[in-house]
């Protein structure tokens, strides 16, 4: 049986809005295996996105465990949290967050110089994923001239990029059309069959759902706290 890549136990959040009442969400447990795809679906408000903070080590949970390649990530400190991000996990947010003033192929080389990796192989590595999103022929221009869509597939090559184990994606399809929606899923599916990662992705696109091992709807159980 493969190894457990993610597991999660008895794990409460909380957030408040802008009336100042705190929501408290409590997850059910879960275990995600090496190699898996799975899809995390659910409406507005279901969490999905604070379950993939809290797994990423962003936000830490009221209780319960995240257990990340067999390190519990809620007992680790801030700047611990982030060094294993950096070398253990890959991630595509709706922020993208990517560096606006730099390349789109520095933009992909930079999980791999956090690895310090260099040299032409790294160059040559970000390309082709590049080349694999249909961005080829801009590898030198910058995130700003790009469309909401091109800035995705580049999030996507840079998450894949490194030797990152666990692939967390929130929406990767959401802005994209169906022949671009293919070429983010194929990448990302070669990173779990070809170098073994795993991926976790949170989408309400219904149209890349049966490609999964399973699909998962999250329900977590909501209670107003005082």
């Amino acid at each position: 049986m493969n190894r457990i890549i993610l597991s999660i136990r008895g794990l409460v959040a909380t957030y408040g809005d802008f009336s100042g009442r705190t929501t408290e969400l409590r997850f059910p447990d879960l275990d995600v295996f090496e190699g898996e795809k799975v899809a995390l679906t659910g409406p507005s408000g279901s969490g999905k996105t604070t379950l993939l903070l809290l797994i990423a080590g962003l936000k830490l949970p009221r209780e319960g465990t995240v257990r990340v390649c067999d390190c519990d990530i809620t007992r680790l400190s801030e700047e611990e949290r982030d060094v294993f991000r950096a070398r253990n996990l890959g991630i595509v947010f709706q922020s993208l967050n990517l560096l606006e003033s730099s390349s789109l192929l520095t933009n992909v080389c930079l999980q791999l110089w956090v690895e310090d990796r260099r040299g032409k192989s790294v160059d040559r590595w970000a390309r082709g994923l590049l080349k694999h999103v249909g961005l080829e022929g801009r590898v030198k221009e910058r995130p700003t001239r790009l469309s909401s869509g091109e800035r995705q597939r580049v999030a996507v090559a840079r998450a894949v990029a490194g030797g990152s184990r666990l692939l967390l994606a929130d929406e990767p399809t959401s802005h994209l059309d169906t022949d671009n929606s293919r070429r983010v899923l194929d990448l990302l599916f070669e990173g779990v069959q070809r170098w073994r990662k795993t991926l976790l992705v949170v989408t309400h696109d219904e149209r890349i759902l049966g490609h999964f091992n399973r699909v998962i709807s999250l329900a977590p159980r909501k209670e107003c706290v005082p």
